[in-house]
């Protein structure tokens, strides 16, 4: 099988069980030809008329039964099996419910072979135990605040970000795309003095949660040829920051904003709350970002990034930027950067081999910074 069954037949026809140790003699029982029952027939064109007329259910999890009818036409058995669609569980919790409302007004028996559960015309659940989660699982249906799949999350930042970028006129949308996962990404752009600031906000299912993240970069051709001019590597963006997965980054923006910030999104108030923090502190860097000034005292003055600098000074070939920064800023403090750059947090984490390269980069650097660099302003 390649999905997972939901077991159907009239209980008149064919009988109760007494529990699920009844399921596999039923069904062997249901191998002799016997045609459906009026009430299964019943059942199949109503479950049929669910998917195609009610918009409330998404149509890939319905999809197997748009053509139900005719697809059972010439079925001699009285049990059918229903195909349950690989989507979300919580899209086909929605369809499950259903399924079962209708299936007790015609006294229809479904096993539920994923889930290992029972549904009798009477209400009953069986096992027993199996109640408790059922219950739950229509208590999650009807909370109206949990967001149960992606296209929720999706038509809620979509109208949130219409208005967003109403009130940021001057950036220009540059990407808008929806993957072969429902993964969603907008990008808009902005030129300024010192290149060109890209902002983006995606939608995603991380660890079975729905993410909504954002993150901001430049690209700098001034700051990258100095980079190639120097003999570093070019590198491909001048800055990357992830305002929500970077932790130290974002607990920096979230105590300057006075915004909530969420890892992952499970209630829909939250998600105007996550739009909110990514506007107030991607627009706070981003305002920095604008000319060479501003990104100098990001980098060298603030504590907003420092910390997330810091922290990845390890990976000396970050070490660069502030560097570079600094020297086209006309930064008075250009020698004491220098200097502390020199060695900075976790180069004596490295190989002595390593460190030795780092010196001989970061020094080459400054050289050519103090002799061929002139300031911008």
């Amino acid at each position: 099988m390649s999905h997972p069954f939901l077991y159907v037949w009239d209980a008149n026809q064919l009988g109760l069980p007494n529990g699920i140790e009844d399921v596999p003699q039923l069904l062997e029982k249901a191998e002799i030809e016997n045609p459906p029952s009026s009430a299964l027939k019943n059942f199949i064109e109503q479950l049929q008329g669910l998917a195609l007329y009610n918009k409330a259910l998404k149509l890939d999890a319905v999809a197997p039964y748009l053509q139900l009818v005719a697809q059972t036409a010439h079925h001699s058995y009285p049990v059918v099996a229903l195909e349950q669609a690989d989507v979300p569980e919580a899209q086909f919790l929605a369809v499950l419910a259903q399924i079962v409302t209708i299936a007790c007004q015609l006294n229809i028996v479904i096993y539920d072979d994923n889930r290992l559960i029972l549904f009798l015309p009477s209400g009953r659940i069986l096992p027993s135990q199996r109640a408790a989660w059922w219950i739950g699982a229509l208590d999650y249906l009807d909370d109206k605040e949990s967001v149960k799949d992606i296209d929720e999350v999706i038509q809620e930042v979509e109208s949130l970000v219409t208005d967003l970028w109403l009130r940021h006129p001057d950036y220009q949308k540059h990407e808008l795309k929806i993957n072969e996962y429902k993964e969603w990404t907008c990008k808009y752009k902005k030129e300024t003095s010192i290149g060109i600031q890209y902002i983006h906000i995606h939608i995603c299912m991380d660890r079975k949660e729905f993410s909504v993240s954002a993150g901001i970069n430049i690209v700098s051709p001034i700051i990258e040829n100095i980079c190639k001019e120097s003999g570093r590597d070019k590198p491909r963006k001048t800055l990357v920051v992830s305002l929500i997965h970077d932790e130290t980054l974002r607990e920096e923006l979230v105590k300057l904003t006075g915004c909530q910030a969420f890892t992952g999104i499970t209630e829909k108030s939250q998600i105007a709350k996550q739009l909110t923090y990514i506007e107030q502190a991607g627009f706070t860097l981003l305002k920095y970002m604008e000319d060479i000034q501003g990104l100098d005292q990001l980098l060298n003055s603030t504590t907003i990034i420092n910390s997330i600098m810091e922290e990845r000074h390890h990976f000396t070939q970050t070490t660069w930027l502030p560097l570079i920064v600094a020297r086209l800023a006309n930064n008075p403090h250009f020698e004491a950067i220098a200097q502390q750059l020199a060695t900075p947090a976790g180069l004596s984490k490295l190989s002595t081999e390593k460190q030795q390269e780092y010196q001989q980069q970061h020094n080459k650097l400054v050289s050519y910074l103090r002799d061929h660099v002139k300031p911008l302003v």
